[in-house]
């Protein structure tokens, strides 16, 4: 037997469950409503509630993971070319002066740079 705690930590632990599942839930929801409303047949408004939950839950859930898939290939692509950018500015570093110091050249040979 299972328990109501198996299900909420398949809906933590999955992702795009709880989404996929809350759309169809609200679809088959107002699609079942809408085909009672028009046809008045409760078995019929059922088929189609149950049958446009599955159809949006599925869709729902495998759109989520399509999208979360380039979200990650988009953020992978975005650290490759920080950490690219974040190499070359480590890497540089002025040359130093005929004094030896890499400040540029401000200060002269035998005095201290003075301090604004």
């Amino acid at each position: 037997a299972h328990r109501w705690g198996d299900l909420t930590n398949v809906l933590h632990e999955e992702p795009c469950a709880r989404e996929g599942l809350l759309y169809g839930i609200g679809t088959g929801l107002g699609v079942g409503l809408l085909r009672f409303i028009r046809t008045g047949r409760g078995i019929n408004a059922g088929n189609w509630a149950v049958g446009s939950f599955a159809v949006v839950a599925i869709v729902a859930k495998k759109l989520c993971h399509y999208q979360q898939k380039h979200q990650r290939a988009k953020t992978r692509t975005l650290l490759e070319m920080q950490s690219k950018v974040s190499a070359r500015v480590k890497g540089f570093e002025p040359a130093p002066d005929a004094n030896g110091s890499a400040n540029g050249g401000s200060a002269t040979q035998g005095e201290p740079e003075k301090s604004k």
